[in-house]
């Protein structure tokens, strides 16, 4: 990522930035999580985003796109919603169909 870069250099300065803001338990890790969900959240492909992180196996796109229990929760209650609306529009056009044969 830094090629002119050595490993001590980068993680000497990200310890700093780090504490500078108040999060020294942050990680590297924790901010490739946060442009993963974000880059997808805000509308990117899974493939466009694997390749601006720069992951060639989607397994990894997919490890680092963690989500939260709320928005596994919001995602649940999204589908309920779709769900119940879906039913809601197939009784309504069963409901609305004649019969056929009938008089």
């Amino acid at each position: 990522m830094f090629p002119d870069v050595s490993l001590s250099t980068l993680l000497r300065h990200w310890g700093k930035a780090a504490r500078a803001i108040g999060r020294p338990e942050l990680t590297r890790r924790d901010m490739r999580r946060s442009f993963a969900r974000i880059a997808i959240d805000s509308g990117n492909s899974e493939s466009v985003v694997a390749k601006l992180g720069g992951w060639t196996d989607p397994r990894m796109l997919h490890r680092y796109n963690v989500r939260s229990r709320k928005d596994q929760a919001d995602g649940s209650a999204r589908m309920d919603a779709y769900l119940s609306d879906l039913d809601r529009r197939l009784t309504a056009t069963q409901n609305a169909t004649p019969e056929k044969g009938g008089a």
